[in-house]
C-alpha cells in the first residue's frame, strides 16, 4: 500500500487504502482516547474499538478525507500502530483541516510535522489554496503546531467556541 507523502519520520496514507484489513480499523480507532478526544467534536468522543470500527471509520470518509500517519519504523508491519490522524474537508479551492496525535507521541513534534508534510501535500497535489483549521484556545500544543507551519489566526474564539487559523498558498 503506497503512502501518498512521508515526512522526515512518517508515512501518511489514506485512511481507506488500511480498510482492507479489520485489525487497521481497530488500530486506528484506539488512537483515539479520552485525553486525546477531549477538544474534539462530541462525536469523536466515543469510537467503536470493535468491529463496528470499519464502518464508523467509513462513515467518516463520506464526510471528509481522512489521512493517518504511522512512523516509518512500523508503517508496513502487520499490526501497525498509528501515531496520529488528519482530516481533510474539501469545497472548490478551500479545506478545513482537523488532526490529532496519539497520546503516547505527544510533545515529540509530530503534530507539527503532520501539519508540515500535510501542508506540503496540499500544495503539490491539489488545487486548495486556502486552508482553516479549529482550535481550541485551551489546547496550547496545537495552536504553536498551527503558528510553527505558518498557519496565522483569522478568528478569535467566542463563547467557548474554536478559534480559526488559516494558511494561504
Amino acid at each position: 500500500m503506497p503512502s501518498l507523502f512521508t515526512t522526515q519520520r512518517l508515512c501518511v496514507y489514506h485512511c481507506q487504502s488500511l480498510l482492507t484489513k479489520p485489525n487497521h480499523a481497530q488500530q486506528i480507532t484506539h488512537l483515539l482516547t479520552p485525553a486525546v478526544t477531549a477538544f474534539l467534536p462530541e462525536q469523536w468522543h466515543s469510537p467503536p474499538l470493535d468491529a463496528h470500527a470499519v464502518q464508523w471509520l467509513n462513515d467518516k470518509l463520506e464526510e471528509a478525507d481522512v489521512f493517518i500517519a504511522m512512523s516509518k519504523e512500523t508503517a508496513l508491519k502487520d499490526r501497525p500502530q498509528p501515531i496520529g490522524l488528519t482530516l481533510v474537508h474539501r469545497s472548490g479551492d478551500t479545506a478545513h483541516i482537523g488532526y490529532l496525535i496519539a497520546e503516547q507521541a505527544w510533545g515529540q513534534g509530530f503534530g507539527s510535522e503532520l501539519l508540515s508534510g500535510l501542508m506540503t501535500y496540499l500544495a503539490h497535489s491539489t488545487s486548495i489554496k486556502t486552508v482553516f483549521a479549529g482550535v481550541d484556545p485551551h489546547n496550547k500544543s496545537s495552536v504553536r503546531a498551527l503558528e510553527k507551519c505558518q498557519f496565522h489566526l483569522d478568528t478569535t474564539a467566542k463563547d467557548g467556541q474554536n478559534a480559526f487559523y488559516v494558511y494561504h498558498f
